[in-house]
């Protein structure tokens, strides 16, 4: 199928409170540095509600996914950080600096909402589109990042 997600907005979302105005660095243990072969890991659930109109999406949705995002950050600060490696250590860490936000796409996708939640098998290249790019650079990399992705009078999916 020939779908296409147009990307409206991508914002930066913070913790809500943060009860630090420090740095925070979380060393990676061993076990955490086994999973640094593998491909992070994508999500995507799709949420159906046939009232999910533009404006709707818009007004009632993102709002409280932006906000539900921000509070949970709150209490998980290394989640809003970045993984970074430095040349000189032996491992990376995960580094929380208090203007680190979490990246958070808002998209529409005309993509067939029933296809991609039904029970026929299809490409996984067609999740591929539903899922935020990680910001990454020689030297660190975000620890998460969102999107949503409205499908017009279908239903919604977080990525």
């Amino acid at each position: 199928m020939d779908s296409s997600v147009n990307i409206i907005n991508v914002e930066r979302v913070s913790p809500s409170i943060s009860d630090s105005s420090e740095s925070l660095t979380l060393p990676l243990t061993f076990f955490d540095l086994l999973w640094f072969k593998h491909h992070p890991v994508e999500r995507v659930i799709f949420f159906r509600l046939t009232e999910a109109t533009r404006s709707f999406f818009d007004s009632a949705i993102v709002p409280n996914l932006k906000a539900s995002l921000s509070s949970s950050l709150s209490h998980y600060l290394p989640l809003a950080g970045k993984l970074v490696w430095e040349p000189l250590d032996l491992k990376p860490s995960i580094v929380y600096s208090p203007n680190d936000a979490v990246s958070f796409t808002v998209a529409e996708s005309n993509a067939d909402f029933s296809r991609l939640t039904g029970k026929e098998p299809f490409f996984s290249t067609e999740l591929h589109p539903l899922v935020p790019e990680l910001q990454s650079s020689d030297d660190s990399a975000s620890v998460m990042s969102f999107q949503v992705t409205l499908f017009p009078n279908q239903g919604f999916c977080v990525g």
